[in-house]
Protein backbone atom coordinates (compact mmCIF):
# COMPACT_ATOMS: atom_id res chain seq x y z
CA UNK A 1 0.00 0.00 0.00
CA UNK A 2 1.46 3.36 -1.00
CA UNK A 3 1.54 6.43 1.20
CA UNK A 4 -1.11 8.07 -1.00
CA UNK A 5 -3.38 5.05 -0.61
CA UNK A 6 -2.92 5.12 3.16
CA UNK A 7 -4.19 8.67 3.27
CA UNK A 8 -7.25 7.75 1.23
CA UNK A 9 -8.33 5.23 3.86
CA UNK A 10 -9.31 8.10 6.13
CA UNK A 11 -10.28 7.80 9.78
CA UNK A 12 -13.76 6.33 9.51
CA UNK A 13 -17.26 7.40 8.55
CA UNK A 14 -19.20 10.05 10.42
CA UNK A 15 -22.88 9.62 9.84
CA UNK A 16 -26.00 10.03 11.91
CA UNK A 17 -29.75 10.36 12.03
CA UNK A 18 -31.43 13.70 12.50
CA UNK A 19 -33.35 13.96 15.76
CA UNK A 20 -36.93 15.19 15.94
CA UNK A 21 -37.46 18.44 17.78
CA UNK A 22 -39.46 18.16 20.99
CA UNK A 23 -42.11 20.70 21.97
CA UNK A 24 -40.59 23.87 23.38
CA UNK A 25 -41.51 26.82 25.53
CA UNK A 26 -41.79 30.16 23.74
CA UNK A 27 -40.96 33.39 25.43
CA UNK A 28 -43.95 35.52 26.38
CA UNK A 29 -41.90 38.71 26.24
CA UNK A 30 -43.26 39.88 22.88
CA UNK A 31 -46.05 38.50 20.65
CA UNK A 32 -43.86 38.60 17.52
CA UNK A 33 -41.16 36.22 18.79
CA UNK A 34 -39.77 33.61 16.39
CA UNK A 35 -37.93 30.60 17.83
CA UNK A 36 -35.93 27.90 16.04
CA UNK A 37 -33.99 24.96 17.46
CA UNK A 38 -31.55 22.77 15.55
CA UNK A 39 -30.16 19.50 16.92
CA UNK A 40 -27.29 17.39 15.62
CA UNK A 41 -26.89 13.69 16.35
CA UNK A 42 -23.95 11.40 16.97
CA UNK A 43 -22.51 9.03 14.36
CA UNK A 44 -22.85 5.24 14.60
CA UNK A 45 -20.24 2.89 16.12
CA UNK A 46 -17.07 1.97 14.24
CA UNK A 47 -14.42 -0.70 14.66
CA UNK A 48 -11.37 0.85 16.28
CA UNK A 49 -7.71 0.13 16.87
CA UNK A 50 -6.58 -0.56 20.46
CA UNK A 51 -4.74 2.01 22.56
CA UNK A 52 -0.96 1.92 22.51
CA UNK A 53 1.05 0.85 25.58
CA UNK A 54 4.36 2.63 24.96
CA UNK A 55 7.39 2.57 27.18
CA UNK A 56 7.95 6.10 28.56
CA UNK A 57 11.31 6.22 26.76
CA UNK A 58 9.60 5.31 23.50
CA UNK A 59 7.03 8.12 23.43
CA UNK A 60 6.91 10.81 20.73
CA UNK A 61 8.37 14.19 21.74
CA UNK A 62 6.05 16.63 23.55
CA UNK A 63 3.62 18.06 21.02
CA UNK A 64 3.10 21.63 19.90
CA UNK A 65 -0.50 22.74 19.46
CA UNK A 66 -1.08 22.20 15.71
CA UNK A 67 -3.31 25.21 14.90
CA UNK A 68 -2.73 28.95 14.67
CA UNK A 69 -5.72 29.90 16.80
CA UNK A 70 -6.52 30.87 20.36
CA UNK A 71 -7.45 27.65 22.13
CA UNK A 72 -10.66 28.03 24.10
CA UNK A 73 -11.50 31.32 22.39
CA UNK A 74 -11.86 30.60 18.68
CA UNK A 75 -10.90 26.91 18.47
CA UNK A 76 -12.21 24.14 20.69
CA UNK A 77 -12.11 20.44 21.48
CA UNK A 78 -15.02 18.70 19.77
CA UNK A 79 -14.11 14.99 19.87
CA UNK A 80 -11.34 13.24 21.80
CA UNK A 81 -10.12 9.66 21.44
CA UNK A 82 -12.75 7.10 22.42
CA UNK A 83 -10.89 5.01 24.98
CA UNK A 84 -13.64 2.48 25.71
CA UNK A 85 -12.90 -0.91 24.06
CA UNK A 86 -16.60 -1.76 23.74
CA UNK A 87 -19.69 0.03 22.44
CA UNK A 88 -19.66 2.71 25.15
CA UNK A 89 -17.88 6.07 24.81
CA UNK A 90 -15.22 7.33 27.22
CA UNK A 91 -12.83 10.20 26.58
CA UNK A 92 -9.68 11.00 28.57
CA UNK A 93 -11.74 12.79 31.25
CA UNK A 94 -14.16 9.85 31.61
CA UNK A 95 -16.69 11.99 29.77
CA UNK A 96 -18.39 11.43 26.44
CA UNK A 97 -16.82 14.05 24.15
CA UNK A 98 -16.26 11.49 21.40
CA UNK A 99 -18.15 8.79 19.52
CA UNK A 100 -17.70 5.04 19.39
CA UNK A 101 -14.54 4.18 17.50
CA UNK A 102 -13.09 7.69 17.16
CA UNK A 103 -9.32 7.41 17.33
CA UNK A 104 -8.15 11.01 17.08
CA UNK A 105 -8.60 14.56 18.36
CA UNK A 106 -10.95 16.94 16.56
CA UNK A 107 -9.96 20.59 16.98
CA UNK A 108 -12.93 22.67 15.86
CA UNK A 109 -12.88 26.23 14.54
CA UNK A 110 -15.67 28.11 16.30
CA UNK A 111 -15.57 31.47 14.51
CA UNK A 112 -16.74 31.10 10.88
CA UNK A 113 -15.06 34.39 9.88
CA UNK A 114 -11.72 33.08 11.15
CA UNK A 115 -12.25 29.82 9.28
CA UNK A 116 -12.92 31.67 6.02
CA UNK A 117 -9.80 33.83 6.48
CA UNK A 118 -7.77 30.67 7.03
CA UNK A 119 -6.31 28.85 10.04
CA UNK A 120 -2.81 27.44 9.53
CA UNK A 121 -2.11 23.81 10.44
CA UNK A 122 1.40 23.20 11.82
CA UNK A 123 3.42 20.08 12.51
CA UNK A 124 2.98 19.10 16.16
CA UNK A 125 6.34 17.27 16.12
CA UNK A 126 9.34 16.89 13.84
CA UNK A 127 9.47 14.07 11.33
CA UNK A 128 9.34 13.05 7.68
CA UNK A 129 6.32 13.43 5.38
CA UNK A 130 5.32 9.90 4.33
CA UNK A 131 1.93 10.57 2.69
CA UNK A 132 -0.24 13.45 1.59
CA UNK A 133 -3.25 14.38 -0.46
CA UNK A 134 -3.95 17.88 -1.77
CA UNK A 135 -6.81 17.52 -4.24
CA UNK A 136 -9.84 16.24 -2.30
CA UNK A 137 -13.06 18.26 -2.78
CA UNK A 138 -14.57 20.29 0.04
CA UNK A 139 -18.14 20.32 1.28
CA UNK A 140 -20.03 20.78 4.52
CA UNK A 141 -21.83 17.46 4.90
CA UNK A 142 -25.08 17.76 6.78
CA UNK A 143 -25.38 15.53 9.87
CA UNK A 144 -27.43 12.47 9.01
CA UNK A 145 -26.39 12.27 5.34
CA UNK A 146 -24.16 9.32 4.41
CA UNK A 147 -20.57 9.62 3.29
CA UNK A 148 -19.94 7.95 -0.11
CA UNK A 149 -18.21 4.59 -0.02
CA UNK A 150 -14.68 4.16 -1.29
CA UNK A 151 -12.44 5.89 1.23
CA UNK A 152 -11.13 9.43 1.26
CA UNK A 153 -12.63 10.38 4.61
CA UNK A 154 -9.43 12.16 5.66
CA UNK A 155 -9.69 14.45 2.64
CA UNK A 156 -6.77 16.81 2.10
CA UNK A 157 -4.20 15.71 4.64
CA UNK A 158 -0.60 15.01 5.58
CA UNK A 159 0.99 12.06 7.41
CA UNK A 160 4.33 12.60 9.19
CA UNK A 161 6.46 9.82 10.71
CA UNK A 162 8.62 10.65 13.74
CA UNK A 163 12.03 9.09 14.37
CA UNK A 164 10.40 6.67 16.79
CA UNK A 165 8.03 5.38 14.10
CA UNK A 166 4.88 7.19 15.28
CA UNK A 167 2.74 8.44 12.39
CA UNK A 168 0.78 11.65 12.95
CA UNK A 169 -2.03 12.49 10.55
CA UNK A 170 -3.60 15.88 9.88
CA UNK A 171 -6.94 15.66 8.07
CA UNK A 172 -9.69 17.85 6.52
CA UNK A 173 -7.44 20.62 5.26
CA UNK A 174 -8.38 23.09 2.53
CA UNK A 175 -8.04 21.86 -1.02
CA UNK A 176 -4.74 22.94 -2.55
CA UNK A 177 -3.39 24.33 0.73
CA UNK A 178 -0.73 21.66 1.50
CA UNK A 179 2.73 23.26 1.54
CA UNK A 180 4.97 20.20 2.00
CA UNK A 181 6.05 17.23 -0.13
CA UNK A 182 6.55 13.51 0.46
CA UNK A 183 10.02 12.77 1.83
CA UNK A 184 10.48 16.26 3.25
CA UNK A 185 11.95 16.43 6.76
CA UNK A 186 10.06 18.91 8.92
CA UNK A 187 10.75 20.65 12.19
CA UNK A 188 8.00 20.98 14.77
CA UNK A 189 5.89 24.05 13.97
CA UNK A 190 6.36 23.87 10.18
CA UNK A 191 3.22 25.07 8.34
CA UNK A 192 1.46 22.16 6.62
CA UNK A 193 -1.68 23.75 5.17
CA UNK A 194 -4.97 25.35 6.17
CA UNK A 195 -8.05 23.98 7.97
CA UNK A 196 -10.80 23.20 5.46
CA UNK A 197 -13.88 21.08 4.83
CA UNK A 198 -12.40 18.25 2.77
CA UNK A 199 -13.17 14.61 3.37
CA UNK A 200 -15.92 13.39 5.65
CA UNK A 201 -16.60 16.39 7.88
CA UNK A 202 -19.70 18.10 9.21
CA UNK A 203 -17.93 21.13 10.72
CA UNK A 204 -14.68 23.06 10.15
CA UNK A 205 -11.93 21.28 12.07
CA UNK A 206 -8.60 19.52 12.07
CA UNK A 207 -8.61 15.80 12.82
CA UNK A 208 -5.26 14.87 14.38
CA UNK A 209 -4.27 11.32 15.32
CA UNK A 210 -1.17 9.36 16.35
CA UNK A 211 -0.61 5.70 15.44
CA UNK A 212 2.10 3.08 15.37
CA UNK A 213 1.79 -0.55 14.33
CA UNK A 214 -1.99 -0.49 14.47
CA UNK A 215 -2.22 1.10 17.90
CA UNK A 216 -3.41 4.59 18.84
CA UNK A 217 -1.87 7.09 21.24
CA UNK A 218 -4.15 9.61 22.96
CA UNK A 219 -2.32 12.94 23.46
CA UNK A 220 -4.62 13.82 26.36
CA UNK A 221 -3.51 10.81 28.39
CA UNK A 222 -0.77 8.39 27.33
CA UNK A 223 -1.88 5.74 29.83
CA UNK A 224 -3.66 2.82 28.08
CA UNK A 225 -6.67 2.59 30.39
CA UNK A 226 -10.29 3.12 29.45
CA UNK A 227 -11.07 5.79 32.02
CA UNK A 228 -7.97 7.56 33.37
CA UNK A 229 -8.02 9.40 36.66
CA UNK A 230 -6.60 12.92 36.92
CA UNK A 231 -4.04 14.30 36.77
CA UNK A 232 -3.88 13.23 33.13
CA UNK A 233 -0.51 12.44 31.56
CA UNK A 234 -0.75 14.62 28.50
CA UNK A 235 1.63 14.57 25.57
CA UNK A 236 1.04 18.25 24.78
CA UNK A 237 4.08 20.46 25.45
CA UNK A 238 1.73 22.96 27.10
CA UNK A 239 -1.05 20.93 28.76
CA UNK A 240 -4.49 21.74 27.38
CA UNK A 241 -7.55 21.95 29.66
CA UNK A 242 -9.82 19.16 28.40
CA UNK A 243 -13.00 21.23 28.76
CA UNK A 244 -15.37 20.28 25.96
CA UNK A 245 -18.83 21.68 26.84
CA UNK A 246 -18.74 25.18 25.40
CA UNK A 247 -20.54 27.94 23.55
CA UNK A 248 -18.34 28.32 20.49
CA UNK A 249 -20.09 30.93 18.33
CA UNK A 250 -22.92 33.46 18.35
CA UNK A 251 -24.02 36.02 15.78
CA UNK A 252 -26.89 38.30 14.77
CA UNK A 253 -28.70 37.85 11.46
CA UNK A 254 -31.51 39.48 9.49
CA UNK A 255 -32.99 36.06 8.71
CA UNK A 256 -33.23 32.61 10.25
CA UNK A 257 -29.71 31.18 9.75
CA UNK A 258 -29.21 27.71 8.34
CA UNK A 259 -26.48 25.43 9.64
CA UNK A 260 -23.90 26.57 7.11
CA UNK A 261 -24.40 30.20 8.15
CA UNK A 262 -23.78 29.31 11.79
CA UNK A 263 -20.76 27.02 11.45
CA UNK A 264 -18.90 27.85 8.23
CA UNK A 265 -19.74 31.33 6.89
CA UNK A 266 -19.37 34.85 8.32
CA UNK A 267 -22.74 36.44 9.18
CA UNK A 268 -24.02 38.79 6.47
CA UNK A 269 -24.16 42.52 6.97
CA UNK A 270 -27.48 43.55 8.54
CA UNK A 271 -29.31 46.39 6.77
CA UNK A 272 -30.63 49.49 8.47
CA UNK A 273 -34.23 48.25 8.60
CA UNK A 274 -34.39 44.42 8.60
CA UNK A 275 -37.74 42.67 8.65
CA UNK A 276 -36.53 40.53 11.54
CA UNK A 277 -33.57 40.30 13.89
CA UNK A 278 -32.33 36.83 14.80
CA UNK A 279 -29.58 35.76 17.18
CA UNK A 280 -28.01 32.34 16.66
CA UNK A 281 -25.64 30.34 18.84
CA UNK A 282 -23.72 27.06 18.57
CA UNK A 283 -22.95 24.93 21.64
CA UNK A 284 -21.00 21.66 21.64
CA UNK A 285 -20.71 18.51 23.73
CA UNK A 286 -23.72 18.99 25.95
CA UNK A 287 -25.15 16.41 28.33
CA UNK A 288 -28.26 16.05 30.50
CA UNK A 289 -28.21 18.80 33.10
CA UNK A 290 -26.86 21.47 30.79
CA UNK A 291 -29.06 24.44 29.90
CA UNK A 292 -28.55 27.16 27.29
CA UNK A 293 -30.24 30.53 27.86
CA UNK A 294 -30.71 33.08 25.07
CA UNK A 295 -31.72 36.72 25.47
CA UNK A 296 -32.34 39.17 22.67
CA UNK A 297 -32.05 42.75 23.92
CA UNK A 298 -32.64 46.16 22.37
CA UNK A 299 -31.30 49.63 23.22
CA UNK A 300 -30.89 50.24 26.93
CA UNK A 301 -31.10 46.52 27.70
CA UNK A 302 -34.80 46.22 26.74
CA UNK A 303 -35.72 42.53 26.68
CA UNK A 304 -37.15 41.57 23.30
CA UNK A 305 -37.21 37.78 23.71
CA UNK A 306 -35.88 35.08 26.00
CA UNK A 307 -35.55 31.31 25.81
CA UNK A 308 -33.98 28.55 27.92
CA UNK A 309 -33.24 25.18 26.37
CA UNK A 310 -32.66 22.35 28.85
CA UNK A 311 -30.66 19.43 27.51
CA UNK A 312 -32.31 16.04 28.01
CA UNK A 313 -29.74 13.85 26.25
CA UNK A 314 -26.24 14.08 24.84
CA UNK A 315 -25.75 16.59 22.05
CA UNK A 316 -22.56 16.76 20.01
CA UNK A 317 -23.80 20.07 18.64
CA UNK A 318 -26.76 22.22 19.60
CA UNK A 319 -27.78 25.17 17.43
CA UNK A 320 -30.33 27.64 18.72
CA UNK A 321 -31.86 30.72 17.14
CA UNK A 322 -34.04 33.37 18.76
CA UNK A 323 -35.58 36.24 16.83
CA UNK A 324 -38.14 39.04 16.74
CA UNK A 325 -40.04 40.60 13.87
CA UNK A 326 -39.69 44.29 13.14
CA UNK A 327 -42.21 46.18 15.31
CA UNK A 328 -44.91 48.23 13.62
CA UNK A 329 -43.26 51.46 14.72
CA UNK A 330 -39.89 50.32 13.36
CA UNK A 331 -36.65 49.63 15.18
CA UNK A 332 -35.56 52.04 17.86
CA UNK A 333 -32.05 53.27 16.97
CA UNK A 334 -29.24 51.84 19.07
CA UNK A 335 -27.45 48.63 19.96
CA UNK A 336 -29.12 45.22 19.78
CA UNK A 337 -27.51 42.14 21.27
CA UNK A 338 -27.82 38.39 21.61
CA UNK A 339 -26.65 37.04 24.96
CA UNK A 340 -26.06 33.29 25.29
CA UNK A 341 -25.16 31.50 28.51
CA UNK A 342 -24.37 27.88 29.29
CA UNK A 343 -25.35 26.64 32.76
CA UNK A 344 -25.18 23.42 34.74
CA UNK A 345 -26.40 22.81 38.28
CA UNK A 346 -27.00 26.52 38.75
CA UNK A 347 -23.45 27.49 37.74
CA UNK A 348 -22.65 29.51 34.65
CA UNK A 349 -20.02 27.75 32.55
CA UNK A 350 -19.79 30.00 29.52
CA UNK A 351 -21.17 33.26 28.07
CA UNK A 352 -21.13 34.97 24.65
CA UNK A 353 -22.47 38.44 23.76
CA UNK A 354 -22.75 39.78 20.21
CA UNK A 355 -24.06 43.21 19.21
CA UNK A 356 -25.13 45.14 16.14
CA UNK A 357 -26.35 48.73 15.67
CA UNK A 358 -29.60 49.61 13.91
CA UNK A 359 -30.42 53.15 12.85
CA UNK A 360 -28.51 56.19 14.03
CA UNK A 361 -28.35 56.21 17.85
CA UNK A 362 -26.93 59.75 17.88
CA UNK A 363 -29.62 62.35 18.60
CA UNK A 364 -29.82 65.35 16.25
Amino acid sequence: MTGHERMKRGHGRLTGTAAALPPRHRSRCRPHVLIALFLASFPPPLAAEPLATPDPADLPPPLLFPLDCSFGKDCFLQNLVDRDPGPEVRDATCGAASYDGHRGTDLRIGDPALFVRGVTVRAAASGTVVALRNDAPERLRAPGTPWPRGGGQCGVGVAIRTEGGWVMRYCHMRRGSVRVRIGQKLAAGTPLGTVGLSGDTTFPHLHFDIRRQGRVLDPFDIRPVACPAPPWRQLWQRPLPPVTSRLIHAALFDRLPDRAALVAAPPPQIGADPSKLVGGVVAINLAPGHAVTLRLEGPGGTLLAGETRRVRRRRAELRLALGVLRPAEGWAPGEYRIIAELHRAGRRLDRIVRTTTLGDPTPE
